[in-house]
């Protein structure tokens, strides 16, 4: 039998059950009770299990002063069947009889007996007159001259319901089936029979049915000295008629209790009492109407177990107090929840609460099943988990991930040995099963687990008797497994614990069984560590402690050693003795816990400043009962001056208490925090910065150690996590910026040289206009003269050179036309001198090595989740890593900015090989962005030229995050590049890359605000092809300063000739406009002259006609010398 007290107090500690009854059964329905004296317990028998629907024969024991529930485990080669129905009475003092009761698919016509002393079941043979098994029939046990018999009337037969009176002799067993004879009363199903002064009392309904509602007004009475029945009439207020109830003889009155009204369909809920001295019924109360539990008289107490109380199923005690004119009802142990026994299962302490997952239950069925328990209220509770759920599974290695989650490995179930790999997140309330890929520990049970931030380590195990000595470690973010090390020996049931030692970490591994089942008595301290970019590792400390001399036992992790609690010795024997070790001196403290605290399989954690042990397998006086399981939770506190247990993580030091971190606060190795602002808890003893979660979609904070969130106003934009309100308009979009073809000056220069050509014009328009005016100018300009020697000659007449002022009007414009055809040329010669011929080429033409001097990559996390740095001492948040890459130098640098964690890397001279990939991971623990852009620049072989790419990574839903292993994917095609020149601004040669987006952007792994805390990590890769072909660009110089000069001189003299050949047209037609004017004025001349002399010499005759004068003709020389 289990421990029957609520708390024991031994020396170094103070023992307690949770709650102080002890794990009830489940609620169980149609079981049958009896009371046993000398013990002062309620024995019960049977009962269908309402969480497996499975019939029990399983013997409990609720006692009713410490109020612990116990259970009797049978050491009979036989026991019953399960069976509900099945009355149970206490004959003697240490036997008690089991008569019929119903089968999953027949009824019982067996009587079994039980001895309390040996607990062996037997089976009892009646005698006397033939019986057939029947359930939920009127019984009732009394003494009649001296012997005590059992009265039973009809029930439920095999053949139907019966109406059939039997009395048994409780010593003999004898049978006599009684003559009905008198007011016989019908057949009856679910009714009671009450023993008085000599006489039975039979109460209730009764078939046939049809007459169901004329039931009620009379009860029927048996007397036992002449034997005959009698009809018992009532006559004032009555009770509705019920069956399925319960009856119980106080003093001089019946009372029933509860029962069900067919007529009505439903359950009563009123108790009423009937005096046989005074043939009256009285009310005594309503309470909530309550069917098939269990029910028992002690003293003036009526015990009511189990049943279904208001349609719930319960595994409630409540006590009935009858003595009082109105019964008092009181619950003295309330419903609760608890997880069935159970042992090689774990539980793990996960901020203020413990989880529990799979073992093996009392039937060999291997558990999958999960329950919480709040160490506020001090309760179970059972969790419907959702994802991937594991199969049921015992002897798995099981361990904490980060604070959030509980990790299994392999383990033992009924198809055999496992090697799978789950996660669950006690937030999202998710399984997860992880890639472990082909290279892994394989199939074991019976392991050890044991993780510290991304890294799981699994130490030893068995399969189909083969034991393991080999030590794993399993890499979260590259999804890896990698053997580190074979220790000297096999191990099996070891306990492990891990720690971060700066950049490494330490394995400590103790106790366990080699194949022979002896306890392993070596510990070992472990170093894993980094070389050549892979873990190994070395055992730094390995000692033998033979004191430490248990297996299949329970660790606790102390400050500075740790605990053994309980376990067994070369698999028979048990210890029952809780061992501290320190680990600073080497000290061991045994303390024995007692006998009935010997366990093995069980499993057990830290919180605050107590331990707790739930489940586990027991003994018989310390011998191991391999297939024993329990469900007791235990609570281990520390006595005064007794061993040190210290506080959990998540709870702080205060004096002589362990204070938990409050809501709205985390914990970690120094003390408590509040959450960041963008993230609530609303937890107590939180573990880590990944306990406050991120406020959802649409809700923000700006506070510090928030409780909730605020809601996010229409306006703004709230991704998950944020800290402040975004005015967003869009998401940006992606853009690139290469190398353009190169473009002289030649718009530029034909733009200048067009103005000039425009300014000329109208400055010769001005000019030639103002020189006519001014007279000054004009008899001067001929002194600007150029042209002196391309003035036309007379013929014969000897040659005389000589300037004009149309050769020095002329020699202007040459001036000014000669200024605007150098500074044209010239700039020509230096801004628009170049030809540049691009082409594609096979790559492996290309002899000179390709490389970037610059390259970078900025990229930027909105919206992070953590502070953009380590959150732990001596691991980096960001890593990065390269394949097919070389360069010469690499810069890192970091940013947190308006919660954006800004990541630039810079590489000088880089050289891509095909497949080149750049993978740059942030391992901080709350590593997440609503979103990220990156910003890839390189240079290219153009001079002073870069090749950039702009590209937004956005989840496909705005209601997910980016976060975890699987990483954001851009794929780029890095297309080499070289550059001739033979001009000397520029090198002769450059290498590089253009840059150009090959594939879409792969978003990588996202989570919902609920299922964040189930992944970690925020990845983005890189990936660069390079192709078959080089883009060359070549740059060729148009002319030389040679060509340029004589080029320059030609067009000079060129202008010269053209302006002289336009001199002499100018000079031909103003001289024959010239002469043309002389002549013209010639011939004026000799007009006016004979004018003169006709009016000089001529006589006027007034009355004459006037005669015109006639002259001689002469010719126009003549004229000039008149």
């Amino acid at each position: 039998m289990l421990i029957l007290f609520p708390c024991l107090i031994v020396q170094a500690f103070i023992i307690s059950k949770i709650p102080p009854s002890g794990p009830a059964p489940n609620p169980m329905l149609k079981s049958k009770a009896t009371y046993l004296p000398n013990t002062k317990e309620i024995l019960l028998f049977g009962g269908q299990d309402v969480s497996t629907s499975e019939y029990k024969s399983t013997l409990y024991t609720f006692n009713i002063e410490s109020l612990v529930w116990g259970e009797i485990i049978p050491q009979s080669y036989e026991n019953p069947p399960g069976l509900i129905y099945a009355e149970i009475f206490l004959v003697s003092e240490n036997k008690i009889l089991v008569f019929f009761g119903e089968m999953k698919n027949a009824i019982s016509s067996k009587v079994y007996s039980f001895d309390l002393k040996t607990k062996i079941w037997n089976t009892e043979q009646l005698s006397g007159d033939n019986i057939i098994g029947r359930v939920s029939y009127a019984c009732s046990d009394f003494y009649y001259k001296g012997v005590k018999y059992l009265a039973i009337y009809g029930g439920l037969t095999s053949n139907g319901i019966d109406d059939s009176f039997y009395i048994i002799d409780f010593i003999t067993l004898k049978v006599r089936k009684i003559e009905n004879k008198g007011d016989i009363p019908s057949k009856g199903h679910g009714i009671t029979l009450i023993y008085y002064q000599e006489k039975l009392y039979l109460y209730g309904a009764r078939w046939p049915l049809e007459a169901f509602e004329n039931q009620g007004t009379s009860m029927h009475l048996f007397d036992l000295s002449t034997e005959t029945w009698h009809l018992v009439l009532f006559t004032t207020s009555f009770p509705p008629v019920r069956f399925f109830h319960s009856a119980f003889l106080y003093k001089d009155s019946m009372l029933i209790f509860f029962g069900d009204n067919l007529e009505k369909s439903l359950s009563n809920n009123d108790t009423w009492s009937y005096n046989f001295t005074t043939s009256l019924w009285t009310n005594k109360g309503i309470f909530p109407s309550s069917t098939l539990y269990s029910s028992i008289l002690i003293d003036t107490k009526v015990y009511v177990l189990f049943g279904i109380i208001n349609l719930a199923f319960v595994n409630t005690v409540s006590t009935f107090d009858i003595s009082t004119p109105y019964i008092i009802k009181n619950d003295i142990v309330s419903h609760r929840n608890f997880p069935q026994k159970r042992r090689n299962h774990c539980i793990k302490k996960i901020n203020d609460s413990i989880y529990l997952f799979g073992g093996i239950s009392e039937h060999g069925e291997y558990l999958n099943d999960v329950w919480r328990f709040d160490n506020k209220t001090e309760k179970w509770y059972y969790i419907i988990t959702n994802g991937t759920i594991p199969i049921g599974r015992a002897f798995f290695g099981c361990g904490i991930s980060v604070g959030t989650g509980i990790l299994i490995y392999g383990g033992q179930s009924a198809s055999g040995n496992l090697k799978d790999f789950y996660f669950y997140d006690v937030t999202a309330n998710i399984w997860g099963e992880m890639f472990i890929g082909s290279y892994n520990p394989g199939e074991r049970s019976k392991l050890c687990l044991t993780s510290t931030l991304y890294f799981s380590f699994i130490i030893g195990g068995v399969k189909d008797n083969n034991y393991f000595k080999d030590i794993w470690m399993y890499d979260y973010s590259t999804e890896k497994f990698t053997k580190i090390l074979d220790l000297p020996n096999v191990l099996a049931n070891a306990q492990c614990w891990s720690e971060l030692n700066g950049s490494d970490f330490l394995l400590y591994v103790i106790s366990g069984n080699n194949m022979n089942y002896r306890q392993h008595d070596y510990n070992y301290k472990i170093l894993v560590y980094k070389t050549d970019g892979e873990y190994t590792g070395k055992i730094l400390l390995n000692y033998s402690n033979t004191e430490l001399d248990v297996t299949e036992s329970a660790l606790i992790k102390t400050e500075n050693g740790f605990l053994l609690i309980s376990g067994s010795k070369w698999y028979n024997f048990l210890k029952p003795i809780v061992y501290s070790y320190d680990l600073n001196t080497g000290q061991v403290i045994k303390k024995n816990i007692g006998n009935h605290m010997a366990m093995f399989g069980h499993s057990a954690d830290h919180m605050g400043d107590s331990i707790y042990v739930f489940g586990g397998g027991f003994s018989n006086d310390l011998v191991k009962m391999p297939e024993s399981v329990s469900n007791t939770f235990y609570k281990f506190q520390k006595e005064e001056g007794g061993i040190e247990i210290g506080c959990s993580s998540g709870t702080v030091k205060k004096g002589d208490y362990c204070e938990p971190c409050q809501n709205g606060q985390f914990y970690n190795d120094s003390g408590c925090f509040p959450c960041p602002p963008g993230t609530f808890s609303r937890k107590t003893s939180a573990e880590g910065l990944s306990s406050c979660l991120p406020c959802d979609n649409g809700y923000y904070n700006q506070k510090e150690g928030s409780l909730f969130c605020y809601e996010c106003p229409a306006y703004s934009l709230c991704p998950i996590g944020s800290s402040y309100l975004l005015e967003f308009t869009s998401y940006p979009i992606s853009a690139q910026n290469q190398p353009q073809a190169y473009e002289g000056k030649t718009s530029i220069i034909s733009n200048v040289v067009n103005k000039a050509w425009l300014y000329f014009s109208l400055f010769a328009v001005f000019f030639t206009f103002a020189i006519y005016r001014i007279s000054s100018l004009w008899k001067n300009i001929e002194m600007m003269d150029l042209f002196v020697a391309d003035h036309g000659q007379e013929v014969d007449v000897p040659v005389v050179y000589r300037k004009t002022k149309l050769g020095g009007l002329f020699s202007i414009y040459f001036l000014l036309a000669v200024s605007i055809v150098v500074l044209g040329s010239f700039l020509t010669f230096e801004l628009d001198n170049i030809t540049e011929i691009k082409a594609l080429v096979p790559l492996v033409t290309i002899k000179e090595k390709i490389l970037a001097n610059d390259f970078t990559i900025i990229s930027t996390f909105y919206t992070y989740g953590g502070l953009c740095k380590s959150d732990f001492s001596g691991i980096d948040f960001l890593s990065i890593t390269e394949t097919n890459i070389k360069y010469k130098q690499r810069n890192t640098q970091t940013y947190f900015i308006s919660s954006n964690c800004i990541v630039e890397i810079n590489y000088s001279d880089i050289i891509f090989s095909e497949n080149a990939i750049i993978t740059i991971k942030l391992s901080e623990r709350t590593a997440r962005a609503s979103y990220i852009s990156v910003n890839i620049t390189i240079s290219s072989s153009i001079p002073s030229e870069s090749s950039n790419i702009y590209l937004p990574i956005i989840p496909s839903d705005e209601k997910q995050i980016l976060v975890g292993p699987r990483p954001s994917v851009i794929s780029l095609n890095a297309i080499p590049s070289i550059f001739y020149s033979q001009d000397t601004k520029w090198p002769n040669k450059i290498t590089g890359y253009h840059l150009a987006l090959s594939e879409n952007v792969v978003v990588g792994e996202t989570a919902t605000q609920k299922t964040i805390n189930s992944k970690a990590f925020l990845n983005e890769q890189f990936i660069f092809r390079i192709g078959n072909s080089a883009l060359v660009t070549q740059r060729n110089s148009n002319s030389s300063w040679f060509i340029f000069i004589g080029g320059l001189l030609g067009s000079v003299f060129g202008l010269f000739g053209t302006f002289t050949t336009f001199l002499g047209i100018c000079e031909d037609w103003t001289e024959k406009i010239m002469k043309r004017l002389e002549n013209r004025n010639a011939i004026k001349n000799i007009v006016n002259k004979r004018l003169d002399i006709h009016i000089n010499f001529s006589i006027p005759n007034k009355n004459q006609r006037r005669k015109s004068v006639k002259i001689l003709p002469a010719t126009l020389e003549d004229m000039k010398h008149i």
